[in-house]
């Protein structure tokens, strides 16, 4: 689920221009994804708790999920290190909601660039921008990529091969 909206990202903010739509496709895809994160980290939350809990009042000599994943299991299950399983999981989900977190309030920044009416003249706003204006319906911010890969006007120099040089 991750990566998913990867090649969206990757267009939005380095290849191609950006338009105000696919700018704002990309936020609501991310808070798809936000939603369904957010949901996953609580089920496995709460998933994790009920569990460990049931298991402690169910064993008398078991008084911690840790001491629990140790314990011998009966024949049918294998209960070897499913409380390490299940945190790892949880960890991952609560990591990964935080990364979409970041995503999502770059691409807000993004947006307030671009609607900023003070902004400077290509790296937001400016001339052409608000509603319609500027090529594909964005503002001139909007179809400059965020991270240029073009090299700097002001830097004359020809590397020669030498890496001291």
């Amino acid at each position: 689920m991750s990566l998913t909206p990867l090649p969206c990202n990757v267009s939005c903010l380095c290849l191609s221009p950006r338009t105000r739509v696919w700018t704002t496709l990309t936020l609501g895809l991310c808070g798809v994804f936000l939603f369904f994160l957010l949901i996953s980290g609580c089920i496995l939350k709460i998933g994790r708790d009920s569990l460990c809990s049931s298991i402690v009042k169910a064993v008398d000599k078991i008084t911690s999920c840790e001491q629990a994943q140790g314990a011998t299991w009966a024949t049918a299950f294998d209960g070897h290190q499913f409380y390490i399983r299940l945190h790892n999981a949880e960890t991952a989900v609560w990591v990964n909601f935080f990364l979409w977190i970041i995503a999502g309030g770059l691409l807000v920044f993004q947006i307030c660039l671009d609607r900023s009416p003070t902004a400077v003249e290509g790296f937001g706003g400016g001339a052409g921008s608000g509603f319609g204006g500027g090529a594909g319906g964005g503002s001139a911010g909007e179809n400059k990529p965020l991270f240029s890969h073009e090299p700097s006007q002001n830097n004359h120099h020809t590397p020669t091969g030498d890496f001291y040089d």
